[in-house]
């Protein structure tokens, strides 16, 4: 027990340094984060009955509910300035963002744009909208001009997102920042190249070829110049067409598998970790602000991960012929580890650059 409440001097010593809250509600906020990484449930009955609060469940229950409908909680502003600390380590390199979107429940999605960093994608803004519709251009760029006064103007900047961030709109936004872009296509997109008009599925590409196009038009309406990067993977059935603005070359399609690093992180997020899902909670701002805790959880667990290689003990977690668990597992099992071993653990988030 003394374990557990040693980390929560340091979980709350740290937010109160990241986000500004009341203490009172920095308090509840630094055990919903420890009640979460212990319950690795995202039901609050279940994040309650691991806090150690003298008092019966279902009252633990409603003081976690309490903080979720507390209008004092601005999520935006919270993730807001953890982003802002996080970005300002970056100069003179490049930055990948990646744009996606999941879905939480049935009658809600999560809008999201990440840091690509070292094989994982890290949260940096989201928003959580009801409804199963595509997102538009508007609420997109939205929370990319959360992001762009938070960039040093020494970075590169390059955006990463599937064939539902395809736009011309979000090209043209990112060229008006100075920033660069990978943006998957549709196979029915219209495309001109060569002089002649095609759709992009005329290509017939063979598994394993690449094709390269420079100076395309992109749409009936003749946007661009853009560069466009085919390929078609040996075995695969879905034909990449990345939208650039840079030359297409393969340099392009090693950019664009960046993107993917954001799958892992949701798949953590989800049945293979938080459980997310399972929330029963419907209101768009308190999943917000649940999803915030998440995202902290999240944060610590995957720096667990990384200390665990740094100090080179992944061995004793899992084979070294083949890699089983994501970082955020093994970030898991170390921590668990640690904890029954009755070692001081100090809550930190991931060390970026």
């Amino acid at each position: 027990m003394k374990e557990k409440f040693a980390l929560y001097r340091t979980t709350k010593k740290q937010l109160m340094q990241w986000v500004d809250l009341s203490e009172s509600l920095t308090c509840v906020m630094s055990w919903f984060v420890i009640g979460l990484i212990f319950a690795q449930n995202a039901p609050l009955p279940k994040i309650a009955a691991k806090i150690p609060w003298s008092t019966k469940l279902p009252s633990r229950t409603q003081r976690l509910w309490r903080w979720l409908k507390n209008p004092r909680v601005n999520c935006a502003l919270l993730s807001k300035s953890i982003a802002q600390r996080w970005l300002a380590n970056f100069h003179d390199t490049t930055i990948y963002l990646v744009i996606d979107r999941t879905d939480i429940n049935a009658n809600h999605w999560l809008l999201f744009v990440g840091l690509c960093y070292r094989g994982r994608a890290f949260p940096l803004v989201w928003k959580v909208l009801p409804g199963k519709v595509s997102t538009s251009f508007a609420r997109q760029r939205a929370l990319l001009r959360v992001i762009e006064p938070m960039i040093d103007k020494s970075c590169r900047v390059v955006l990463l997102g599937d064939r539902e961030f395809r736009s011309t709109a979000l090209m043209g936004f990112c060229q008006r920042r100075g920033w660069h872009f990978r943006l998957r296509l549709k196979c029915d997109i219209w495309i001109r190249a060569n002089r002649r008009w095609f759709q992009l599925r005329d290509l017939s590409l063979k598994p394993g070829e690449r094709r390269y196009f420079q100076s395309v038009y992109i749409t009936r309406k003749r946007r661009g110049p853009f560069h466009l990067a085919c390929w078609l993977d040996i075995g695969g059935k879905d034909p990449w067409y990345i939208a650039t603005d840079t030359k297409a070359d393969a340099g392009t399609l090693l950019d664009f598998k960046k993107r993917f690093y954001v799958e892992p992180m949701f798949s953590d997020f989800k049945s293979r970790g938080l459980n997310l899902e399972e929330t029963r909670i419907q209101n768009p701002q308190r999943i917000d602000r649940l999803l915030l805790v998440v995202v902290i959880c999240y944060l610590f667990v995957t720096q667990q991960g990384m200390s665990c290689i740094r100090v080179g003990l992944r061995r004793f977690f899992e084979k070294t012929c083949r890699r089983f668990y994501s970082l955020y597992r093994l970030g898991e099992l170390y921590f668990s580890h640690r904890f029954d071993s009755g070692q001081q653990i100090k809550f930190a988030f991931p060390r970026l650059c």
